[in-house]
């Protein structure tokens, strides 16, 4: 722990969860309105079926720049940790950090080279400056604040080296159909609408569009965005969504819930019953092809400059 200066207590603390509608969730977080998505077996499912699906859409890769025989890497948000593990097996000699927020969701046993570190990213890193070859990023929009990410972009450049490289990912959560075949008052137009508006008093679920121009404000180069669809459904005949949806179609069926549950519940006083109503009548929705429903996984990659200070 230690890692920022966000004063977060210690790992027993942290470690304390509350059961909401069937979820378990971490006090501390729901307390302090820091991450508001459930710790349990069941999300960490979705992360690691999300993880397999992003590493479909990088064709089996985990990161879209080359990093060669990189020596330090950071893994912020780590979830379940699925990234990390893959980037300290592929770079044996690299010694890699992955931090969260949520003991829960991390494994019991990880490769050597590869320590997992308890802490809130909201606060300022303190890592050394130009200290890591890469820091990766990914779905971590539930949990930093709305007024941090200008600075956590800014702290990912400071404690990148020169010439290093990071990689951010985000998903956006306002389902979109391929053929055009989702009215606003369908199931799912109104989960995305929903879940924007309980999670934009604090969050910032629009952050996957507006990475590139806090990229060029903290001092990045070569600042690249692929989207990629994450299909709901079998709709597609692209090959490579069609792979990517073996994993994203139940990653989605479950996010449905364990992601909206408290933002609809709890920001906006949504009905249990409701909610559960809206879920079902949303995933029915996701399941069918005719309306080939996706959600857009931004993917920024930027280069610190190797004449940065």
């Amino acid at each position: 722990m230690g890692q920022t200066d966000s004063g977060v207590p210690e790992e027993r603390v942290l470690r304390e969860t509350v059961h909401y509608c069937n979820r378990v969730y971490q006090r501390y977080s729901i307390d302090n309105e820091l991450y508001w998505a459930p710790v349990d077996e069941e999300e960490i499912h979705r992360m690691q079926a999300l993880h397999l699906a992003i590493n479909v859409a990088l064709d089996g890769n985990l990161t879209i720049p080359v990093l060669g025989e990189p020596q330090r890497i950071l893994d912020c948000g780590c979830g379940s940790a699925d990234w990390a593990i893959a980037a300290a097996n592929k770079y044996p000699k690299c010694d890699v950090k992955a931090v969260d927020i949520c003991p829960q969701l991390l494994p019991n046993s990880v490769p050597s080279n590869l320590q997992l570190i308890i802490d809130d990213l909201n606060g300022r890193f303190t890592f050394r400056s130009s200290y890591f070859s890469f820091v990766h990023s990914q779905m971590v929009a539930e949990g930093i604040s709305a007024n941090r990410w200008e600075n956590y972009v800014r702290d990912i450049y400071r404690v990148l080296k020169p010439g290093g490289w990071c990689q951010l990912s985000e998903l956006y959560l306002n389902a979109q159909s391929d053929n055009g075949t989702l009215a606003a008052d369908s199931a799912l137009s109104r989960w995305s609408a929903g879940y924007l508006r309980g999670s934009q008093l604090q969050k910032d679920p629009r952050i996957a569009t507006k990475l590139g121009n806090l990229l060029k404000v903290a001092g990045f180069a070569e600042i690249k965005c692929q989207m990629f669809k994450m299909p709901m459904s079998a709709w597609s005949n692209d090959a490579r969504e069609q792979t990517i949806a073996q994993t994203s179609v139940n990653a989605i069926q479950s996010m449905l819930y364990s992601v909206g549950l408290y933002p609809f519940t709890r920001k906006q006083g949504l009905s249990t019953v409701d909610f559960e109503q809206l879920v079902h009548d949303a995933r029915d929705e996701a399941k069918d092809p005719a309306r080939k429903a996706y959600f857009s996984l931004y993917m920024w990659t930027a280069r610190k400059p190797a004449t940065a200070p």
